[in-house]
């Protein structure tokens, strides 16, 4: 049987490509028994996926569309898509429109603070629109105002007066907390503004606080199948035709075959996973999925614009804004030929972009990477033809493929193959797809039923706008 499982996977590592073939007489000289391969291209981000976190394996799905759990961290902040309520004069109990998910990680434990008003340090005395306001001054108001929750609604829910609002939850707190009281009537929080959760007090004695709601979700995709035919017709297997480069009986031919179909259907695999778009349609008893791929799941809010030619500082404020906003100290970023060319040349007889020795014979890719970034973190650079094949040629994906979280290895990658039913090689036997209707060819194909396990959409990040 032509291929193996060995040789399928090795499909993951080897990109064959044959140059076109002419028709040859002369084919009992030693030289035209030779067959030239070239390598065009080779598998760049499904090496390094496929390496890192191998697959999902088939005793786990338990069907053709699977449900994988996702787990954010609970939120430490929010910023207010509408301004505080504003307390009554002389009182300072104030609201805060808070989303269900942020609502439900408070109690009444919990201290605020308000990244857009600012209060004295001494509130003794209570506090006075002077001393607690929408201005820093570094001697009246030098601290930023600190709230203390004392009352949450229910999610989507009327609270005290507050009308319900789809999505979201009232929180009730006290302004310009520790002070005990306040003259006149407090500006009220503008918009937009971020309140950050900075402490947690407990009373003696206090019983137990509801738990906090864990923000779990299910993400879901599906299985589909790629297959990739190979076979022979009658016009090799009779030996009818004129014979090309000795594959005589069609045997050779298959083999032939076998590889440039391998290669072709790495390839396809390599650029569905980055350019799959989640599918499912079902039509009586058939189905037809195709599982979503690595651009559909980065978010908006993770694209970044370069706006211009790299140099070294931009290049730096790319990477500081993937490692701050992904939380992570690993990230992996794949480059179209002209982006790789733009990065090189910013760093053209500069330190700071290196080969990475250890990572390159690794993978059997050319590993750079970019330190010295300011940040604790490190980003890998390979160049992806991928990219470069599907019209990203400038741009590039910078993407979490090693850690769950900020200095915490898991074994649970942010992609993974999940193989309903790993490679084959089919049919197992040799005999004609129609044998029965007169068809003397050879039926074979790769069959591979397959999806892509998606984890943590915001700590993956497409870099655009780069001027070559």
């Amino acid at each position: 049987m032509p291929g193996s499982d060995s040789t399928l996977y090795r499909g993951f590592y080897d990109t064959p490509h044959i140059q076109d073939r002419l028709r040859l007489y002369a084919q009992e000289s030693k030289v035209f028994q030779l067959l030239a391969l070239r390598q065009v291209n080779p598998l760049s981000l499904l090496t390094i996926i496929s390496e890192k976190f191998g697959t999902v394996s088939a005793d786990m799905l338990t069907d053709w569309r699977f449900r994988y759990q996702e787990f954010d961290e609970l939120p430490y902040s929010y910023q207010l898509h509408a301004a505080s309520a504003r307390p009554a004069s002389g009182s300072l109990i104030d609201y805060f429109k808070v989303t269900n998910s942020f609502g439900a990680g408070l109690n009444v434990n919990h201290r605020l603070l308000s990244s857009g008003t600012w209060m004295g340090r001494d509130l003794s005395g209570g506090a006075t629109t002077s001393n607690c306001a929408a201005s820093f001054h570094a001697t009246d108001r030098p601290l930023n105002e600190v709230t203390k929750v004392i009352g949450i609604g229910s999610p989507s829910a009327v609270y005290e007066g507050n009308a319900a609002e789809s999505g979201y939850t009232w929180v009730k707190v006290l302004r310009a907390h520790p002070a005990p009281s306040v003259i006149g009537q407090l500006a009220a929080i503008p918009i937009n503004t971020y309140v950050k959760l900075v402490n947690s007090v407990a009373k003696t004695n206090q019983r137990p606080n509801p738990p906090v709601t864990a923000n779990g979700s299910y993400l879901e995709n599906v299985i589909q199948i790629t297959r990739e035919s190979y076979g022979l017709g009658e016009h090799m297997t009779q030996g009818g035709g004129i014979k090309t480069l000795l594959m005589s009986g069609g045997t050779e031919m298959l083999d032939l075959n076998y590889q440039l179909c391998e290669t072709r259907l790495m390839k396809m695999i390599e650029r569905s996973i980055l350019t799959g778009r989640r599918y499912a349609v079902e039509t009586g008893n058939e189905s037809e999925y195709e599982t979503g791929g690595v651009l559909e799941f980065i978010p908006a809010a993770n694209y970044i614009n370069v706006g211009g030619v790299y140099n070294v500082s931009s290049i730096n404020d790319v990477v500081s804004q993937a490692l701050d906003i992904s939380g992570v100290r690993e990230l992996w970023w794949f480059g179209g030929s002209s982006h790789t060319k733009a990065l090189a040349g910013a760093y053209e007889n500069k330190r700071g972009f290196g080969q990475n020795t250890e990572l390159s014979v690794k993978y059997a890719l050319n590993v750079y990477t970019i330190e010295g970034t300011g940040r604790d973190g490190i980003i890998h650079y390979v160049n992806a033809p991928v990219l470069s094949e599907i019209g990203l040629d400038s741009q590039s994906v910078m993407l979490n493929l090693t850690e769950y979280n900020y200095g915490e290895k898991s074994k649970y990658g942010c992609f993974q193959i999940a193989e309903k039913v790993p490679m084959k090689d089919l049919p197992d036997k040799e005999e004609s797809f129609e044998s029965n209707a007169g068809f003397m060819g050879k039926w074979r194909e790769l069959y591979y039923a397959w999806g892509l396990v998606r984890r943590l959409q915001s700590t993956h990040f497409r870099i655009y706008g780069i001027t070559t």
